[in-house]
């Protein structure tokens, strides 16, 4: 159960053999969330697009909700920033998540305010251990100034997220424990009685239809 966006209420789709969608609302608490939070204790927890850059606290006001204010505030962000209109983007579009996966390794999030690109790759051939990318694919800016070309920064396996330079440091930590998440799954289904993961009906359907496209690729 999580306090701040949407868990058990979440919508999964598989749109074909290769494509699956997840859609997540911020700011929306699970529904078995037992504690009850305001609509400014939302805002005060919530990213909108990328919190590094959002100095001030910002209030909700009264007869509106968090999620008004984060969509709000996205909006003024990307037009003084990058001089982008979403002005006839609605809540939902502005702050939602909303993540494609491509067979076989590929995630794309096209946030207006943090769109991602997350890959993975496997390790030589150790099956505990890949690679993951996180690619941040921010506007072009608005001062006439060129491209400048990335530079990758690698990190350890034992290294955080949060010591990236200008990456944003609440994703940092989002990052961090989804690292350690994978790790403990890796441990459990080694220690698993049955030797396999137990995979939830619909939360993990995305989950489930990956390993399938797998093994029908592994049996051609």
């Amino acid at each position: 159960m999580t306090l701040t966006v949407s868990d058990q209420n979440m919508q999964h789709d598989i749109l074909s053999d290769h494509v699956t969608r997840d859609l997540c609302a911020m700011a929306s608490p699970s529904p078995t969330a037992r504690v009850k939070q305001t609509q400014q204790e939302l805002l005060d927890t919530m990213v909108m697009g990328d919190r590094s850059v959002v100095a001030e606290r910002l209030l909700v006001p009264e007869g509106k909700t968090a999620r008004w204010v984060m969509a709000n505030q996205l909006r003024r962000q990307m037009a003084e920033q990058y001089g982008l209109d979403y002005s006839d983007h609605s809540v939902p579009e502005m702050i939602d998540s909303l993540k494609y996966t491509v067979f076989p390794n590929l995630f794309v999030e096209p946030a207006p305010g943090f769109p991602l690109i997350l890959t993975f790759r496997p390790d030589g051939h150790d099956p505990d251990r890949s690679l993951f990318d996180v690619m941040v694919m921010r506007p072009q800016p608005t001062d006439g100034s060129d491209w400048e070309p990335a530079e990758p920064i690698i990190i350890e396996e034992d290294g955080s997220y949060c010591d990236v330079p200008g990456f944003d440091p609440l994703f940092g930590r989002v990052l961090d424990q989804d690292t350690s998440i994978m790790r403990w799954q890796r441990e459990g289904m080694y220690a698993s009685g049955k030797g396999a993961q137990s995979l939830s009906i619909y939360q993990e359907a995305r989950i489930r239809h990956i390993h399938d496209m797998i093994d029908r690729y592994l049996a051609r």
